[in-house]
């Protein structure tokens, strides 16, 4: 989640530039600690821009959905809903 007191030119990728080096992204990740109370198990970076991985892993038909995992594993009970805009109630959340 993006802190509200935040610009968006200390979350965003410069104009014109659409992606960063690792090592770049290790520096953000470490100047933005994890908050007291919360655990990382492992920390990951893929070559991936936010809308790559929704499309790759969290899409409707996404080819490497973890439901199809489960199907993989001969799980029976898969239950998934499609992506839907939400509600005004859950607007304001």
């Amino acid at each position: 989640m993006v802190d509200q007191d935040q610009k968006p030119s200390e979350t965003a990728l410069p104009v014109g530039q659409d992606s960063i080096s690792k090592q770049e992204l290790e520096n953000h990740i470490q100047a933005h600690p994890i908050p007291a109370g919360h655990t990382q198990q492992v920390l990951i970076l893929l070559g991936l821009s936010p809308q790559g991985y929704f499309d790759l892993y969290l899409a409707d038909n996404a080819p490497f959905w973890l439901g199809k995992f489960y199907e993989m594993r001969g799980e029976k009970k898969i239950e998934n809903g499609e992506w839907l805009d939400p509600t005004d109630e859950e607007k304001v959340y």
